[in-house]
């Protein structure tokens, strides 16, 4: 009974939170727009086909989306007693430690399948919009929708928030679940592109595609196989957070929480004369740059992250060198494998950057010293172009010490001046976007879904036909290959006008950390 009213508790508080809202409306609106606009069609799976092929597969799709929507959930209500410091009174309560975490998360599980009811809903009500596509306005039945719903949506989100749930309790940290939804983006790509047995794709892409043919034993047969995964991890979770330490209280945490000491010597008392200069300006911006680059290459979640993009870089490099391609050519390729993890680190990082101070309750102390607001702001920025770098620097120095593997003279030199340097520039603009964002947001996550937005944006433009870089923030001409591998002759003044926006947001916000409201919040 209390397990049922604890997940009921957690339900409510996700239901009220901004993310809820925010990933229902944008889920109906695309859905439904989908049937009109041809821009909103994202289609991950050629030929969806009408009726109930389509209703399958867009419900298939769109458990893709709702990936880092259950990692949202799920690993919010998992970590959210560590990150507000109550982790420790919770584990001294008599309470039952697995129903407790069975009861969050049954509440966030919950809350994203009541958000993903969104797809059905918006693929009925796109029936009845003018204008429709025909295949989408096409009718399907009951039962189309329901073996959509239950046989493929459900599962997928119950495993992908099962794993959320194992990653959370193992890390503590929410930045666990985004590397596990960037771990069954990739199972999706390799069960489907990859030729893998329809028994061991996650996601049933694979099988829904025999079930089409007439054969519904590999459904069944995946199914059951994925839910029992997921049942295990849960398993997994509950072993996990029962191994970890209860709150210890009374005089053994006094003695630890305030050791005793032998007494100070004395002191003798100075005098300090404050200095608010352009010296201590820069003093201050260095010191603060650096806390911020420590906190996130310290993260488990960015080395993660960058190994992942390594592996990648390496297994599509390797080949090319060995066959003997020019190193303008093993640059593209180097572009195009480290495509996907910038992208990621610049969503998750800036939140965790900006509102690092607020998330460890320093935001008040903080505010309270002579520092000025648009130096700790600029202090952000500067880091997260320090860690863009540091992504850079290390996925470069991969295709030379690749290539003195091959036999072939490593090009420093090339590898510097056509990757490091101006994709750090390009990965830079669209992270002053994404920290923007997050410093006019309410929250950290409403400024990740801002993001998110964007990026939507982009590719619905480019769906469309609308692919004109001037309609694309921190595009160019030859994009994502910098202009001194594409010789296009515009894309510099591009990437100027780019850069000069990006300055403006920069302004922008310190502009506004100047006011007094501001400066009071």
């Amino acid at each position: 009974m209390l397990t049922a009213r604890l997940a009921g508790s957690e339900l409510g508080q996700q239901l009220r939170g901004p993310v809820f809202r925010i990933v229902a409306f944008v889920s109906l609106l695309m859905v439904v727009g989908a049937a009109a606009i041809d821009a909103l069609r994202i289609d991950v799976v050629s030929g969806l086909g009408s009726g109930p092929e389509l209703v399958v597969r867009v419900h298939l799709v769109w458990t893709l989306f709702y990936l880092f929507t259950a990692a949202s959930f799920v690993g919010e209500a998992a970590t959210r007693d560590e990150q507000t410091g109550f982790a420790p009174l919770v584990r001294a309560t008599p309470a039952s430690r697995p129903a407790y975490l069975l009861a969050r998360f049954g509440g966030a599980a919950a809350a994203v399948l009541l958000c993903f009811l969104t797809v059905p809903l918006g693929l009925l009500a796109a029936r009845l919009l003018p204008g429709a596509d025909p295949a989408w306005a096409a009718p399907a039945p009951l039962s189309a929708y329901l073996l959509a719903l239950f046989a493929l949506a459900v599962p997928n989100l119950l495993l992908a928030c099962a794993l959320f749930l194992a990653l959370a309790t193992a890390t503590r940290s929410m930045a666990g679940c985004l590397v596990g939804a960037v771990a069954l983006l990739g199972l999706y790509g390799a069960g489907v592109g990859g030729g893998v047995p329809s028994l061991f794709e996650p996601f049933g892409f694979v099988a829904a595609e025999a079930l089409r043919a007439g054969a519904a034993a590999p459904l069944i047969a995946n199914r059951a196989l994925w839910l029992g995964a997921a049942l295990l991890l849960v398993g997994g979770a509950l072993w996990l957070d029962a191994r970890a330490p209860r709150g210890v209280v009374g005089r053994r945490a006094n003695e630890r929480a305030c050791p005793v000491t032998a007494p100070p010597r004395a002191v003798v008392e100075t005098r300090a004369r404050p200095r608010h200069d352009a010296r201590a300006a820069l003093l201050q911006l260095l010191v603060r740059t650096r806390h911020h680059v420590r906190e996130t290459v310290k993260a488990p979640t960015f080395r993660i992250l960058l190994l992942l993009g390594l592996g990648s870089c390496l297994a599509n490099l390797w080949p090319e060198v060995r066959r003997g391609a020019a190193v303008r050519d093993l640059v593209a390729t180097l572009i195009g494998s480290f495509a996907l993890v910038p992208v990621v680190v610049i969503l998750f990082f800036t939140g965790e950057i900006h509102w690092s101070d607020r998330v460890h309750r320093m935001d008040r102390i903080v505010g309270a010293a002579p520092v000025a607001r648009p130096v700790l702001l600029l202090a952000e920025v500067a880091a997260l172009g320090a860690v863009l770098l540091l992504l850079a620097l290390a996925t470069g120095v991969a295709l030379p010490m690749l290539l003195v593997a091959a036999g072939r003279p490593p090009d420093l030199a090339a590898v510097l001046e056509s990757y490091v340097l101006p994709k750090t520039y390009d990965w830079l603009l669209l992270g002053v976007l994404a920290w923007f964002l997050q410093t006019l947001s309410p929250s950290k996550f409403a400024g990740w879904g801002y993001f998110v937005l964007f990026l939507i944006a982009n590719l619905a433009l480019d769906q469309a036909g609308l692919t004109d870089p001037a309609l694309h923030y921190g595009r160019y001409p030859g994009a994502p290959v910098p202009p001194v591998l594409s010789g296009n002759a515009d894309a510099q003044a591009y990437r100027g006008w780019w850069g000069g926006l990006a300055l403006l947001l920069i302004f922008a916000a310190s502009a506004k950390a100047r006011t007094p409201e501001a400066r009071a919040g």
